[in-house]
């Protein structure tokens, strides 16, 4: 999913590391969602575009949050000056995860009403979830070390609002 990899790139360019088991729990948000909506899609017929538009206002929300001046964390900074990134937390995480499952459930929901197998849906869902998180997270940590950071953190805050305004208008 490019969203995912575009999401996995921006918090890399923030110099936000993603741990395995933090995209773990991101991809098992995806899969798991796709599994149930794959599974009911005939109910979410009823819910339109609602399942966008809360994806996509969350992506919005989680962006203009990443704007906001962060809580002095003396340990954080220690690690910044290092050069090291920072990590993302659990909570982040699952909130980021919540976000891209419902940014997946429209097209769960398609190929729901296809009749493919909802578990090998939500394994490949999770599954493609987990690499495209991963491989945008590190492309981003990458570059990010080459750039300023002030301006990374506007433009990776930026790249997530306009995911979850396209989400929604879309």
């Amino acid at each position: 999913n490019l969203d995912n990899l575009l999401i996995g790139a921006a918090l890399g360019l923030r110099r936000r590391h993603i741990s395995w088991l933090n995209n773990l729990l991101i991809a098992l948000c995806s899969g798991a969602a796709a599994l149930v909506c794959c599974s009911l899609s005939s109910l979410l017929a009823r819910l339109g575009r609602l399942p966008a538009i809360l994806g996509g206002s969350l992506l919005i929300l989680l962006g203009v949050l990443s704007l906001l001046p962060a809580k002095e964390n003396p340990a954080e900074e220690r690690v910044m000056r290092a050069g090291a990134p920072a990590k993302l937390s659990p909570s982040e995480s699952l909130a980021l995860g919540v976000a891209l499952a419902l940014n997946c459930l429209a097209a769960a929901f398609g190929v729901g009403m296809s009749g493919i197998s909802p578990l090998l849906v939500g394994l490949f869902v999770g599954g493609f979830s987990f690499l495209s998180v991963g491989i945008g997270n590190v492309l981003g940590l990458k570059t990010g070390k080459k750039l300023n950071g002030g301006l990374l953190s506007l433009l990776s805050a930026i790249a997530m609002m306009g995911l979850g305004i396209l989400q929604i208008f879309s």
